[in-house]
């Protein structure tokens, strides 16, 4: 398992208003036997992250806390104020990025419990 998380909301453990954790969660197409993405689906999921980031943190609705990559999927971790337009989001991302499946969960988490269990 690699976890890349942004650090800098360590020291402030929550940031009041966003309190829904939204996970994207990205299985793999073919992974390699240790079960991580081979280079070229790399190059793919690079691609979908930068999609996924982009609309997800536009105007702050949300804000990206953590990158996960295991066995044979990549998980995408945002806190945000705007579970709805998340919603609306991940589906024009869904119908637009079609090299992969997409998988959205949003859950209130108004302590960052999520975020606290990856560091």
């Amino acid at each position: 398992m690699i976890v890349r998380s942004n650090t800098g909301y360590r020291e402030l453990k929550r940031v009041t208003g966003y309190e829904h954790q939204v996970g994207i969660a990205v299985p793999f197409r073919s992974p390699e036997p240790s079960g991580l993405p081979s280079p070229e689906e790399h190059v793919e999921l690079d691609a979908i992250e930068d999609a996924i980031s982009n609309s997800l943190q536009e105007q702050a609705e949300s804000l990206l806390v953590a990158i996960i990559t295991t066995s044979g999927m990549r998980e995408f971790v945002f806190y945000t104020r705007a579970p709805q337009q998340v919603q609306e989001r991940f589906e024009q991302l869904r119908d637009r990025m079609t090299s992969h499946e997409m998988q959205l969960m949003i859950q209130l988490d108004e302590t960052w419990e999520v975020y606290r269990q990856l560091y």
